[in-house]
Protein backbone atom coordinates (compact mmCIF):
# COMPACT_ATOMS: atom_id res chain seq x y z
CA UNK A 1 0.00 0.00 0.00
CA UNK A 2 1.19 3.69 -1.05
CA UNK A 3 0.72 6.20 0.99
CA UNK A 4 1.63 9.41 -0.75
CA UNK A 5 1.53 13.11 -0.19
CA UNK A 6 -0.59 15.69 -2.13
CA UNK A 7 2.25 17.48 -4.42
CA UNK A 8 1.76 21.11 -5.55
CA UNK A 9 2.02 20.32 -9.28
CA UNK A 10 0.50 20.76 -12.40
CA UNK A 11 -3.63 21.98 -12.17
CA UNK A 12 -3.97 22.00 -8.39
CA UNK A 13 -1.98 24.78 -7.51
CA UNK A 14 -4.88 26.30 -9.47
CA UNK A 15 -7.05 24.79 -6.67
CA UNK A 16 -4.85 24.19 -3.33
CA UNK A 17 -1.79 26.39 -1.99
CA UNK A 18 1.65 25.25 -1.68
CA UNK A 19 1.30 25.11 2.18
CA UNK A 20 -1.65 21.86 1.95
CA UNK A 21 1.63 19.95 0.69
CA UNK A 22 2.57 17.64 3.70
CA UNK A 23 6.38 17.10 4.40
CA UNK A 24 7.73 13.83 4.00
CA UNK A 25 7.93 13.53 8.02
CA UNK A 26 4.42 14.27 8.10
CA UNK A 27 3.80 11.84 6.08
CA UNK A 28 5.86 8.88 7.29
CA UNK A 29 4.52 10.13 10.98
CA UNK A 30 0.89 9.33 9.58
CA UNK A 31 1.96 6.38 7.49
CA UNK A 32 3.98 4.68 10.82
CA UNK A 33 0.15 5.06 12.86
CA UNK A 34 -1.65 3.11 9.91
CA UNK A 35 0.59 1.01 9.88
CA UNK A 36 -0.12 -0.11 13.58
CA UNK A 37 -3.30 -0.09 12.79
CA UNK A 38 -3.30 -2.00 9.92
CA UNK A 39 -0.98 -4.67 11.23
CA UNK A 40 1.57 -3.90 8.54
CA UNK A 41 5.21 -2.61 8.24
CA UNK A 42 7.16 0.19 6.48
CA UNK A 43 8.66 -1.36 3.47
CA UNK A 44 10.19 1.85 1.98
CA UNK A 45 10.03 5.61 1.59
CA UNK A 46 11.27 8.50 -0.82
CA UNK A 47 11.51 11.21 0.31
CA UNK A 48 11.48 13.49 -2.62
CA UNK A 49 8.03 11.60 -3.40
CA UNK A 50 7.22 12.22 0.08
CA UNK A 51 5.43 8.37 -0.48
CA UNK A 52 5.76 5.57 1.96
CA UNK A 53 5.25 2.22 0.79
CA UNK A 54 3.54 -0.41 3.53
CA UNK A 55 3.03 -4.14 3.66
CA UNK A 56 2.20 -6.87 5.24
CA UNK A 57 5.42 -7.77 6.41
CA UNK A 58 7.84 -5.36 5.89
CA UNK A 59 9.30 -6.51 2.76
CA UNK A 60 9.09 -4.60 -1.46
CA UNK A 61 7.10 -7.28 -3.57
CA UNK A 62 10.08 -7.90 -6.62
CA UNK A 63 8.84 -5.94 -9.69
CA UNK A 64 6.80 -7.76 -12.54
CA UNK A 65 6.75 -7.43 -15.75
CA UNK A 66 3.85 -6.38 -17.89
CA UNK A 67 3.77 -6.65 -21.22
CA UNK A 68 1.18 -6.09 -23.92
CA UNK A 69 1.45 -9.98 -24.80
CA UNK A 70 0.11 -10.99 -21.35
Amino acid sequence: MEIKAYMHLGFSRLRLDRSAMPTHAEVLEFSQELAKYLGYEVADESEISRVVLLSKDGKKSPAKKISCLD
